[in-house]
């Protein structure tokens, strides 16, 4: 089964690429990581939008967020979840009081060549709206696109899954960002309800004395201080996680 990891960059959010390729690569070897970079973009939200709408060639393909640090195991409870419903993607809804009053899928998705198939035509008819500068320009489009695109190809709507942090596989740094000023977080509320004792000792083991890791760390310093200022933070929350569970 030929498998694959896709993640879209634009902005400023491209000096991520590094260290998602990172984690991804240390996670899943042998698995192909397809991360592309869009400069300059047409609408605010195209590589948000793009990760859903291009086509791809594998069996299976998981497309996530671009500052999503994977850790292992995404494949097989999403290959478990469309055998049991016996689906074509696994994905599902958000709660009730979006910020944007819309529902929406999360931005997580796992898809089947089949359902690559089975929503060509949608995902033309959104490739076109972008292209034409109609669609883009609003936070969280893309989930409610993605909503959009299974509802009118006839595909199954799922509910919320509980607890939806289990379903990240990872440590998602976007949690650290004020989106109003760009800036790190200083609460710590939702890294305490998504990162575990474990997933921090998992970081630390994947981080410590890594060579690689230190060095895309020093570029970060240096190219992207709001990024930086992320990682460095968390660096420090993972290790004494990881300390106190001990």
């Amino acid at each position: 089964m030929k498998s694959a990891i896709v993640a879209y960059a634009s902005g400023w959010y491209r000096a991520y690429v590094p260290l998602f390729e990172f984690f991804a690569e240390k996670s899943y070897p042998g698995v192909d990581i397809e991360v592309r970079v869009l400069h300059p973009v047409r609408v605010p939200y195209e590589a948000a939008c793009m990760r859903f709408l291009d086509g791809w060639s594998y069996d299976e393909v998981y497309v996530t967020d671009i500052d999503m640090m994977l850790h292992p195991g995404l494949f097989e409870a999403h290959r478990a979840w469309v055998k049991e419903y016996n689906g074509c993607y696994s994905n599902s809804l958000r709660g009730k009081n979006e910020p944007n009053g819309l529902q929406r899928m999360t931005g997580l998705h796992y898809a089947t060549q089949e359902w690559y198939c089975e929503t060509m035509s949608q995902r033309f008819f959104y490739r076109e709206r972008i292209r034409r500068r109609h669609f883009g320009f609003a936070r969280f489009c893309d989930e409610t696109m993605l909503r959009d695109i299974c509802l009118t190809a006839g595909l199954p709507l799922f509910p919320r899954r509980k607890p939806l942090s289990y379903w990240h596989f990872g440590v998602h740094l976007g949690t650290l960002r004020c989106y109003e000023s760009h800036t790190r977080q200083t609460k710590n509320t939702q890294l305490d309800l998504r990162i575990s004792p474990r997933r921090a000792q998992w970081w630390v083991e994947n981080t410590e004395g890594s060579k690689q890791y230190e060095k895309i760390r020093h570029h970060l310093r240096v190219s992207c201080p709001r990024i930086f200022a992320q990682l460095e933070y968390f660096d420090a929350y993972a290790r004494r996680r990881s300390a106190a569970a001990r």
